[in-house]
């Protein structure tokens, strides 16, 4: 320190400042637990909400119980966004006293998107995960003890402000296929999981759909009749475009005419709405968001790894991408941190 610079923090200020955020941390906890404040607008909405690194760094933190001095010491030197953020969910630690509570304030909710579904003997591709590697995830899945909600009550969840379950868990496949329903749901309803499916709805037919129906993969796709049945497996259906365009690169006339014809397609053939929005391709911003709102949808989910927190956008959910070629190491890590790697992609915003 140099003597009489004021601009070098003193210990004492240093002290000072950090007993100030614990104490809104504790006081923010305390209104959320009593239910003064909403989970969706707290600043202790979005605990996930940084690279993975530091969210691990940040727990190991918590657990240690430093003493006041000692985590005051550890904030400043961490940089005033981690060290604050630190300082802030220490004192809400502190307030909330149930295990439980706190996971389900932190934990957040884990989305996985999949794709086809391969029958017996179909080996496992980017878009194809195999159904024995399917039963071996849902197996394990139960095993780490996340509990698997539908997508609809999460959403319902939050639309009234409320925590999901501690380890919540959704599973949602994208496109439509009909494996979804010749293979994927008999192993779903042994275990009494939901999921939801989003259909390309201008892709869907009448009765039975041929290959070919799809843009993505040459592979049948659900019928009406097909996904009027699902229902009996937990299955929900949810829109992914009329025609799966990029409906950010599109004009806003074209996306929102994609979006509406989507919602009309579910609200006439799926009642009952609202439904949830996969955005085609991940192709998402604040615009699209918008239009889905606009159109009738509930939420909308994107490809965009992550956690998704109290805080996270309803319009702007992330999932985590099972690939038919990821290993179970690689399945776990992705369950854990929310992705398949420590490191935090870059995506535009």
């Amino acid at each position: 320190m140099i003597p009489g610079d004021s601009s070098t923090p003193r210990p004492a200020s240093v002290l000072a400042r950090a007993a100030r955020l614990e104490a809104a941390g504790r006081a923010e906890a305390k209104a959320l637990l009593g239910g003064e404040a909403c989970p969706g607008t707290s600043p202790l909405g979005r605990f996930n909400d940084a690279d993975p690194l530091a969210v691990i760094l940040r727990r190991v933190l918590l657990r240690l119980r430093l003493p006041l001095p000692v985590a005051a010491l550890v904030g400043r030197l961490a940089g005033c966004t981690f060290g604050d953020d630190y300082l802030l969910w220490r004192g809400a630690r502190a307030a909330i006293g149930r295990r439980s509570d706190w996971s389900r304030l932190t934990g957040g909710v884990r989305i996985l998107m999949y794709h086809a579904v391969g029958g017996p003997g179909e080996r496992g591709s980017t878009y194809v995960v195999p159904s024995s590697m399917l039963a071996r995830q849902l197996a394990l899945v139960d095993r780490l003890g996340f509990i698997v909600i539908s997508l609809d009550a999460y959403v319902a969840a939050r639309g009234a402000g409320r925590l999901p379950p501690r380890r919540a868990l959704i599973l949602t496949f994208d496109d439509g296929y009909a494996d979804v329903a010749d293979v994927a749901a008999p192993l779903l309803r042994a275990r009494r999981h939901p999921a939801t499916v989003f259909v390309v709805t201008s892709a869907v037919c009448e009765d039975a759909c041929g290959s070919g129906c799809h843009p993505l993969l040459p592979r049948p796709v659900l019928s009406w009749r097909g996904l009027a049945a699902l229902d009996d497996a937990a299955i929900g259906v949810g829109g992914h475009g009329d025609e799966h365009r990029p409906l950010a690169s599109l004009p806003e006339e074209y996306a929102r005419a994609d979006i509406a014809a989507c919602a009309a397609a579910l609200a006439m053939r799926v009642p009952p709405g609202p439904h949830v929005l996969a955005f085609p391709h991940g192709d998402h911003d604040s615009g699209v968001a918008a239009l889905a709102a606009d159109c009738g949808f509930a939420a909308g989910v994107t490809s965009r790894p992550g956690l998704n927190d109290p805080a996270t956008p309803l319009y702007g959910l992330r999932r985590i991408e099972v690939r038919g070629t990821m290993s179970i190491a690689r399945f776990v890590l992705a369950l854990v941190l929310g992705r398949g790697t420590l490191l935090r992609r870059r995506t535009p915003p």
